[in-house]
This record gives structure tokens, sequence and C-alpha cells, in this order.
């Protein structure tokens, strides 16, 4: 999927002159057509509202898919002043696991319902890794 600009031709060719100048946040799709008091419910949350979460498997691609994607051309992510609290993921942004390979020993020394984790040994901790498991795994 591409967002910011359009296909002009099979597999690319994007004209720069068309490119989105703007902000995008908490982009959302469906695999339903929305009711206008859903749409305007997630509008009234505000920008730090969860209230699109509610939707489960009804979201087909949801933010946190954009945000794990490569991003390529003028791309700049912002903080937007959420306040998203404390997760049990936080852990993974202190120095002796943050931009280090993920090893057992890494793991045994967490608290026991990490296990998880073992499905990953030898990926490389990134702010990128530990927000997949933010979104996808914090009530686990």
């Amino acid at each position: 999927m591409v967002l910011g600009n359009e296909f002009d031709s099979y597999g690319g060719g994007f004209d720069t002159t068309n490119a989105f100048g703007g902000e995008l946040f908490k982009v959302n799709v469906f695999n339903r057509e929305l009711t206008g008091e859903e749409i305007k419910e997630m509008n009234d949350g505000g920008m730090c509202s969860e209230v699109e979460r509610k939707y489960g498997r009804d979201r087909y691609l949801k933010w946190s898919d954009f945000l794990l994607e490569e991003k390529s051309g003028n791309v700049t992510e912002i903080d937007v002043g959420c306040d998203e609290g404390h997760s049990r993921w936080d852990i993974l942004l202190t120095s002796p696991f943050l931009n280090k390979p993920l090893t057992q020993e890494m793991i045994d020394s967490l608290r026991s319902g990490w296990d998880i984790l073992g499905d990953f040994i030898g990926a490389t901790v990134t702010e990128r890794f530990i927000r997949h498991f933010k979104f996808y795994h914090e009530e686990e």
C-alpha cells in the first residue's frame, strides 16, 4: 500500500508533483464500511484516543502496521504528544537491550511471561521492534 502518492504505472512510476504534503496520523483500513456514528466517535475521541482498537479484526490495516514498514521519500516521524503510558515493553528501551541482538540470556533476565521473545532470538531490539510488541502483544 502506498500512502502519500499514487501509482502512475504498475509497480511505481511516482510523480513527485503528486506527493502528499501534510500530516497523517492513525490511518486505519477497515474490512467493512463504517457507519457515520463510528466515524464520529473516532473523530470526537481525538488524536490520542484508542477507540479504533475496539474494532479488532475489522481493522484490516492498523496505524501500527504502517509505522512498522519501511518509509521512503521525505518522511518525518514526530511525537504528537499523546501520553502512551507505560508498557511492559519499555524495559527493552534500556541499555541492556536497546540496539543489541536478542539473546537467551537477555530473555532469562526478564520476568516470566516473556517467552514470546524466544521466537525472535537474533532479532535486533530497535524502537520499531518494541513498537510491534507494544501494539500486538500488550495484553498477553
